[in-house]
C-alpha cells in the first residue's frame, strides 16, 4: 500500500479516494494479515477499514475466500454496504435467516467475500458449508466468542477444518477478566494482540476526544426509608443463609447469590433437606435485591411495580419465597410506604430535565442518547421530557415483548434509526438494545440514566458518541448507593482489561518472534539430511504388519480413518450437543428426520429430551406418541433424558416420573438413559455410533429390522395402529385372535377392550379406512406447520 497524494490508501482491491489514509490501521492491517489476530480499538477508530485492508492485503497474498460475521442481521447489511462502497472485489454475499438455505448454497460458489451471521452460518456447516474453502474469517465483536455463542462452534471448527486459515477478531471491549480474554484467544485461534488506545502516539491525532461529567443527587428521605426496610430483610436473609454454610467468607453479592444455585441443587439432590430452606432464602435475598437496586436508582413507581409482582406471585401460590416475603412487616411497611409515595420521581429526573433544557437552549439540532437499564424507566423518561422546548424524544427498546410492554420488531427500530439520524427525533432513549450490533448514527451527548457495572458494556455505550466529532458522556450518579459503586467498578475493570490486553500483546510478539526464529533453523536444515530422514520413517512404517505398502506411503495414499456419522435432525441443529460432537470429531449431517433427533446406525434411534421437554411432553401425551413411533420404526429405539433435575422440578410426582420411565421401558421397549449436561450426552451419542458403526453398521432412516417370529411381527403390526403401545397390542391380539380381525373390527368393538376409548377406536378406523392419497402426507405437515 502506499501513501496518495490525496492522502488516501492506494491499492488495486480498494476503490479510489474511499479510504482516508490512516498510519495505525495500515500497521495493523499488515501485521493482521500474516498472522491471526485480535484487534482491540476504542469504538469510531475504524475497526470495519481495518477488516476491509485486511481483507484486500489477504487476496493480493492469494487469499480465495473471506467470510465476514457479525452478531445481528442490521450489522451484516451495513457491514456488506460498507465493503460494497470501498472494495473492488465483485458481489459480496449476504447470508441471514432471510436468504433460503438452497440461495445461500448458490451464492457461496460465487461469492468472494460472505458476510453473514453466525447462527445463519453455523446452520449451513451442519447441512453443507465447508469451512476448508475459507482462506480467513473476520468475527466482528468478537468479544463474543465465549460460552455457547456461535462464534465459538465456528472458531473451533475452522481450527479443526483449517490449519492454516488466517483470523481477524475485532472488538473495542474484549473484558477486564483474564480468562475470558484467554477463552476469546483459544476459541478464535489467536496468535497476536494489536491494542491501541486514545494515547497512543499514531492514534491520538485521530481520536476525538470524550469529556466525561458527574451530575450526582441524594436520594430523598422517603425513599431512604424503604431502602432501610428492604436491606434489613435482605441482611437477615443473608446472615441466615452463612449459617447454614451456604456463604461463608462470602459477602453475600447478588452474583455470589446466582452463583449458590448450582451448590444448593447439588445438597437437594443429594438428599440434604437443609438446602430447601437454602433455597427458599436466596430467592427471597435476590428478590430483595433487585428491591433495593430499583429503590436506590429508579422512580418510586418502577419499585412499586416489582413490589406489586411479588405480592401476586404470592396470592396466585405461585412461589413460595413470595408468599414467605408478603407476611413480614418490613415488606409489607416498604410496599405500604412505595404506595403513598407511587408518584415521587427520582432526583435524577429532575437532574436529567435540567440537562436537556440546557442543551437544547444551546442548539436543538443536537443528538442525544439517554441509557435506561429498564423499559420503565425509558416509558418515564420519554414522557417527562417530552414537553421541554426543542425535545423530540422516542424510547428505543428490543424486539421481545415483556409483561405486556410490546418489543420493536427489526423493520420498527431500523425506521426509528434513520428518524433519529435524519432529525425527526433529537433524543434516543435507550435500553442495553443500542449498545451493540446496530447501525446507531454518532451522538452529541450520551447520558448514563445509570451506571453500570460492566467495563464492556459502559465502553460500548460510551461508544456512541465521539466518533466524528468531540463527544461528551454525563453519569447521572445517586450518592451513597450502588450508583457510585458500579461506576468505579466499571472504571477498575476497564483500567484491568488494557494491563492485561498490553501484557497479552507482549507475550504474542514474544512468542511470534520465536517461531519466525525456528522457522528459519528448519530452512537451514541440510535438505538431504531431512529427505534420508522421512525416506527412512517411512520405511519403518511400512514394514509393520498389516499396513500399506511402501510406495503407498511414499505416495501419500495412505487411507485415513473413516469418521464416526451421525445424522441430526434440522432443529437439534443449534444444540449444545451438536456442537459438542463436532469437537469429539463426529461427521454431521443436518436432515429433516420424521422420528428422532439422531440416528446413530440403521437400528439406533435417539430421541433426546431436557429435563423440562421431558416432563412437559409425560403432562401432554407427547411422549408416548413419539414412543411408538421410534420404536416402531428402529430396532433399538432410546431415549436421553438431559439434566440434573429430573426429580426436584415439582412438576410431576416422584411416582408419576417413574411410571413414565416403566412404560417406555416395558410398553414401547424403548432404552431410557440419563445425562447430565449436553457434554456427557454428546459423549454417550459419540460411543453408541462409534461401537455401532465400527461393528459394520452404517447410518440409515429405518434399518432393517431384526428377523421376527410369527407373533413378534402381528405385535409389530398391532403397534403400528395410533395410541397402541405394546401392552395394548397383547391386549387386542387376545381379544381377536388374530390381526385381520383386528383390522376389520367396528368401533364398537375395538371399544370392548380394556383401555379402548371413543377417541381411539375412531382414530384406529380412520387410518384402517381412509382412502391413501400421493402428497397427502406432505399437506399435512404443511397444514400442521401452519397450525404450530
Amino acid at each position: 500500500m502506499a501513501l496518495s497524494s490525496t492522502v488516501f490508501v492506494q491499492h488495486p482491491l480498494i476503490k479510489p479516494e474511499t479510504v482516508e489514509y490512516r498510519a495505525y490501521q495500515e500497521n495493523i492491517a499488515k501485521k493482521a494479515a500474516e498472522r491471526s489476530t485480535l484487534v482491540v480499538l476504542p469504538t469510531g477508530m475504524g475497526k470495519t477499514i481495518i477488516a476491509v485492508l485486511t481483507t484486500a492485503l489477504h487476496f493480493e497474498k492469494g487469499g480465495k475466500k473471506v467470510l465476514f460475521l457479525a452478531p445481528t442481521k442490521p450489522l451484516v447489511e451495513q457491514h456488506a454496504e460498507t465493503i460494497a462502497n470501498l472494495m473492488n472485489i465483485g458481489d459480496i454475499a449476504v447470508f441471514t435467516g432471510s436468504v433460503r438455505p438452497r440461495k445461500r448454497k448458490e451464492m457461496w460458489k460465487e461469492a468472494k467475500v460472505v458476510v453473514a451471521t453466525p447462527q445463519t452460518v453455523v446452520n449451513d456447516i451442519l447441512s453443507w458449508l465447508d469451512l476448508s474453502e475459507v482462506s480467513m474469517i473476520v468475527f466482528d465483536e468478537a468479544h463474543r466468542a465465549v460460552g455457547d455463542y456461535d462464534y465459538v462452534f465456528i472458531g473451533k471448527r475452522y481450527q479443526e477444518k483449517r490449519k492454516e486459515g488466517l483470523v481477524l477478531g475485532t472488538t473495542a471491549s474484549p473484558s477486564y477478566n483474564q480468562e475470558k480474554v484467554h477463552e476469546v484467544i483459544e476459541n478464535l485461534g489467536i496468535e497476536a494482540v494489536e491494542v491501541r488506545t486514545p494515547d497512543d502516539p499514531d492514534v491520538v491525532d485521530y481520536v476525538n476526544r470524550i469529556k466525561p461529567r458527574w451530575v450526582k443527587v441524594d436520594l430523598p428521605p422517603e425513599m431512604q426509608r424503604i431502602r432501610e426496610l428492604l436491606k434489613g430483610a435482605r441482611d437477615e436473609f443473608i446472615k441466615e443463609l452463612k449459617a447454614t454454610g451456604f456463604l461463608t467468607g462470602r459477602r453475600g453479592t447478588k452474583r455470589e447469590l446466582i452463583a449458590l444455585g448450582g451448590e444448593i441443587q447439588k445438597k437437594i439432590n443429594m438428599g440434604d433437606r437443609s438446602a430447601y430452606r437454602a433455597a427458599t432464602l436466596r430467592s427471597m435475598a435476590i428478590k430483595l435485591d433487585q428491591a433495593l437496586e430499583f429503590a436506590e436508582t429508579q422512580p418510586v413507581g418502577t419499585l412499586l411495580s416489582y413490589l406489586q409482582r411479588i405480592v401476586e406471585d404470592a396470592n396466585t401460590g405461585r412461589d413460595k419465597s413470595s408468599k414467605l416475603l408478603v407476611k413480614r412487616s418490613d415488606f409489607m411497611g416498604a410496599l405500604q410506604l412505595a404506595r403513598e409515595h407511587k408518584d415521587m420521581e427520582h432526583p435524577k429526573m429532575a437532574a436529567l430535565k435540567e440537562i436537556l433544557e440546557r442543551e437544547m437552549s444551546v442548539n436543538e439540532d443536537r443528538r442525544i442518547i439517554i441509557f435506561a437499564n429498564y423499559r420503565d424507566t425509558g416509558e418515564r423518561i420519554v414522557n417527562a421530557v417530552k414537553d421541554i422546548k426543542g425535545i423530540r424524544a422516542f424510547r428505543f427498546v428490543g424486539q421481545a415483548s415483556k409483561n405486556g410492554d410490546k418489543g420493536m420488531g427489526q423493520k420498527e427500530q431500523k425506521r426509528a434509526i434513520e428518524d433519529f439520524r435524519s432529525g425527526k427525533y433529537n433524543v434516543m432513549v435507550a435500553t442495553s438494545v443500542a449498545e451493540e450490533g446496530l447501525d446507531i448514527p454518532a451522538t452529541d451527548l450520551v447520558i448514563f440514566y445509570e451506571p453500570v457495572a460492566s467495563e464492556i458494556r459502559t465502553i460500548q455505550r460510551r461508544g456512541r458518541t465521539g466518533r466524528k466529532r468531540e463527544g461528551r458522556v454525563i453519569f447521572l450518579i445517586t450518592r451513597k448507593t450502588r450508583d457510585e459503586a458500579y461506576y468505579w467498578t466499571a472504571r477498575r475493570k476497564e483500567s484491568e482489561m488494557l494491563r492485561n490486553l498490553r501484557a497479552w500483546k507482549a507475550i504474542s510478539d514474544e512468542i511470534f518472534f520465536e517461531k519466525a526464529m525456528v522457522k528459519k533453523h528448519r530452512e537451514r536444515k541440510d535438505e538431504k539430511t531431512a529427505a534420508k530422514d522421512e525416506l527412512i520413517r517411512k520405511m519403518e512404517v511400512a514394514v509393520k504388519k498389516g499396513q500399506l505398502t511402501l510406495e503407498d506411503y511414499i505416495s501419500g495414499e495412505k487411507e485415513e480413518k473413516k469418521r464416526i456419522e451421525i445424522v441430526v435432525d434440522h432443529r437439534e441443529g443449534r444444540s449444545s450437543v451438536v456442537k459438542e460432537l463436532y469437537r469429539l470429531g463426529a461427521s454431521i449431517k443436518g436432515e429433516q428426520l420424521g422420528v428422532a433427533d439422531y440416528l446413530l446406525s440403521e437400528r439406533i434411534a435417539v430421541e433426546r429430551k431436557e429435563v423440562g421437554d421431558f416432563l412437559t411432553s409425560v403432562m401432554d401425551g407427547r411422549l408416548f406418541q413419539q414412543a411408538g413411533e421410534l420404536s416402531g420404526s428402529y430396532m433399538r429405539p432410546v431415549f436421553i433424558i438431559e439434566g440434573r433435575d429430573l426429580f426436584t422440578t415439582r412438576m410431576l410426582s416422584e411416582n408419576a416420573i417413574m411410571g413414565a420411565i416403566a412404560s417406555l421401558i416395558g410398553d414401547y421397549r424403548c432404552s431410557v438413559l440419563l445425562t447430565k449436561d449436553a457434554v456427557e450426552t454428546a459423549k454417550l451419542l459419540y460411543s453408541m455410533a462409534r461401537r455401532e458403526q465400527e461393528g459394520g453398521r452404517g447410518v440409515g432412516r429405518r434399518g432393517e429390522k431384526k428377523r421376527m417370529g410369527t407373533h413378534q411381527q402381528q405385535r409389530f403390526i398391532v403397534e403400528g395402529l395410533p395410541g397402541i403401545s405394546a401392552t395394548m397390542a397383547e391386549r387386542l391380539l387376545l381379544h381377536f385372535g388374530t390381526v385381520e380381525r383386528i383390522m376389520t373390527a367396528g368401533e364398537k368393538e375395538l371399544m370392548e377392550v380394556e383401555g379402548i376409548g371413543k377417541k381411539r377406536a375412531k382414530a384406529i378406523r380412520e387410518v384402517l379406512t381412509k382412502k391413501y392419497l400421493k402428497g397427502a402426507e406432505n399437506e399435512e405437515q404443511r397444514d400442521k406447520g401452519k397450525e404450530e
